[in-house]
């Protein structure tokens, strides 16, 4: 299971509330090519690994995806861009 730190899943709300405006999608971490880490708008799939805060679902994650970040954290970074989300192993 992808851990995610309390910073992370008020940053993640945020973006949410900033940028997804079709009821019943969700953030979704996806693997871009070349390696990177991106969110998605999408919809809740059965095999997902989801990630709430105590009222909402805040992440959702592919079961495939999930298994390759196993035991990895979700955190964000304060940089001169402002806050960024990054994932540390």
């Amino acid at each position: 299971m992808i851990r995610i730190t309390e910073s992370a899943r008020r940053r993640l709300q945020n973006i949410y509330y900033d940028r997804v405006k079709r009821p019943g999608l969700m953030l979704r971490l996806v693997l871009r090519s070349g390696g990177q880490l991106g969110l998605l708008a999408g919809k809740e799939q059965t095999s997902d690994e989801v990630h709430r805060t105590k009222k909402k679902k805040v992440l959702l994650i592919a079961e495939e995806l999930a298994v390759l970040l196993n035991n990895c954290t979700l955190d964000i970074r304060d940089t001169k861009e402002g806050q960024v989300l990054y994932m540390l192993h």
